[in-house]
């Protein structure tokens, strides 16, 4: 995946008329990526992918024990 940065350079390189070719030479990427960059619409994003939690099985259990002990701290055991 590129930087926001390589992808600005590469779209405003392209847009000033400098060739796929000589943009792929200057930025060290393959061809392909300065093609994709291109066709994009908007600059990349980069989306983390959700993982479960360790303590996933664990959470009504926790909860239901922070129910009953509420000054026991749950900082730790924060979901989202």
């Amino acid at each position: 995946m590129i930087r926001m940065e390589e992808w600005v350079d590469i779209v405003a390189a392209y847009r000033r008329g400098v060739s796929i070719k000589e943009i792929t030479r200057k930025t060290g990427l393959s061809r392909n990526t300065v093609r994709k960059a291109i066709r994009k619409d908007g600059v990349p994003k980069y989306i983390r992918p959700t993982t479960p939690s360790k303590l996933d099985p664990y959470k009504d259990y926790l909860l239901h024990r922070h129910e009953e002990y509420p000054r026991i701290s749950i900082v730790n055991y924060c979901w989202r």
